[in-house]
């Protein structure tokens, strides 16, 4: 079993050496080929072994739960960790009760999404650490161009008071009030984000779902309202450095 003392945080910056002892006391034998594979391609891609990020520390400890091509693919040194930057915009005009932003209908369109169907690509995994929210209104604006800043106190309330779902696989994993997305939770942080205290796996083909339940209908007339959302975090990606 699983140590459940063992954090993120007590694997953050470790060398590879004392973050494999710290996992041999905490996941099943059998996964620590998996674990040694994670922390041995994290090397090879070039990341300092006292520089290892918070997410990348949290995929090792989910390693065993990544799909075998994954797996594989990291044992072969053919994956590294990349930035993951994952975003969705959508025309919220005149919006209420429930309005799915990602979602399976989801296509992926420059200036709209970089996601298609609601899923990452495969050998993309995310620990997913930031979710971002942005909003415009103004006469005519689509997708595409609108000027997405935070939200701020004079934004439709219909918006500013709901309450943000994220679902994986059709659960939920996170219920967060709009109003904590313009509330900094790291200092020099921009006002548009929500920071997880705790990373969340997000694996190739999950089902990822971002529902906005609004509070009462987006007042808004002859104007367009654009909102988006960004996933931000470590993930696994192809090597592009040989």
């Amino acid at each position: 079993m699983e140590n459940v003392n063992l954090t993120v945080d007590q694997l953050y910056g470790l060398g590879a050496a004392v973050m494999l002892q710290k996992l041999q006391a905490a996941i099943p034998a059998s996964a620590m080929p998996i674990a040694q594979a994670a922390v041995t391609a994290a090397k090879n891609a070039g990341m300092a072994e006292k520089y290892l990020s918070k997410g990348a520390a949290f995929m090792q400890m989910k390693a065993a739960k990544l799909d075998p091509d994954t797996i594989k693919k990291w044992q072969d040194g053919e994956l590294q960790f990349n930035d993951g930057v994952f975003y969705a915009r959508k025309i919220i005009s005149l919006a209420s009760g429930n309005v799915e932003i990602f979602s399976d209908a989801l296509l992926k369109v420059d200036g709209v999404s970089n996601i298609s169907k609601g899923k990452l690509a495969d050998g993309i995994n995310l620990a997913l650490e930031r979710l971002e929210l942005n909003f415009d209104r103004g006469t005519g604006i689509t997708e595409k161009t609108a000027a997405l800043t935070a939200l701020v106190v004079s934004d439709d309330p219909a918006l500013r008071n709901g309450v943000i779902e994220l679902r994986i696989n059709g659960k939920t994993v996170r219920e967060i009030p709009v109003n904590q997305f313009n509330k900094a939770r790291k200092v020099g942080d921009p006002l548009n984000g929500y920071d997880f205290k705790h990373p969340i796996l997000v694996k190739a083909g999950d089902d990822i779902q971002i529902v906005v339940h609004f509070v009462g209908t987006m007042v808004t007339s002859t104007d367009v309202d654009v909102i988006e959302f960004v996933l931000i975090g470590d993930a696994t990606g192809l090597r592009v450095n040989g």
